[in-house]
């Protein structure tokens, strides 16, 4: 059967473990350091996970540790679901310890407790990471408290899914090839 529809397989995740070594919070940053690198395969845009869930994602690659934005930082953007229901939207962080998931249809059924993972869209995570939990819920809107505890976080899974975005999807290779000399 799968042959006959052409079904195309996911790649197999690799992941990496780490050490937290460092912890930046701020006004307009909230993200940590790591002591995995380029050395050890480490690449931009690979998801960060502990055992409850998604933290967030590496941004910034040296060859012996790597930046990682958190989920609560106010530039993450990450295209979550309600598990229940399937209702999506776009999970936002604010620089505080509960994430706002926007932009969900009017009739979302938010209600407290739900779980919230990604959504697969956007090709950057696959989709059923569990990020956290509906804490209330107002119109087009609910707020969610993490899985994981960012404030007690020593080690991270940085995992590489090897989906068609970030660093994988084709536009973006063609960037980064014309930004080279």
């Amino acid at each position: 059967m799968k042959t006959l529809l052409n079904f195309q397989h996911e790649p197999a995740a690799r992941s990496i473990t780490a050490r937290v070594i460092a912890t930046s919070g701020g006004p307009f940053a909230d993200g940590m350091i790591v002591t995995a690198g380029r050395r050890e395969g480490v690449r931009e845009g690979m998801a960060a996970v502990t055992a409850d869930g998604l933290i967030g994602r590496v941004i910034e690659v040296g060859d012996w540790s790597a930046r990682i934005m958190l989920i609560t930082d106010i530039n993450s953007r990450i295209p979550a679901m309600l598990q229940e229901g399937g209702a999506r939207g776009i999970l936002t962080g604010g620089d505080r310890p509960a994430l706002d998931l926007l932009y969900l249809p009017p009739d979302a059924p938010a209600r407290r407790g739900a779980r919230v993972v990604t959504s697969g869209h956007g090709g950057v995570f696959p989709p059923q990471i569990p990020i956290g939990i509906v804490a209330t819920q107002d119109r087009n809107a609910a707020r969610i408290i993490p899985a994981a505890d960012l404030g007690r976080v020593d080690y991270v899974r940085l995992v590489d899914f090897r989906l068609a975005g970030g660093d994988a999807n084709a536009f973006e290779r063609a960037l980064q090839t014309a930004d080279r000399p």
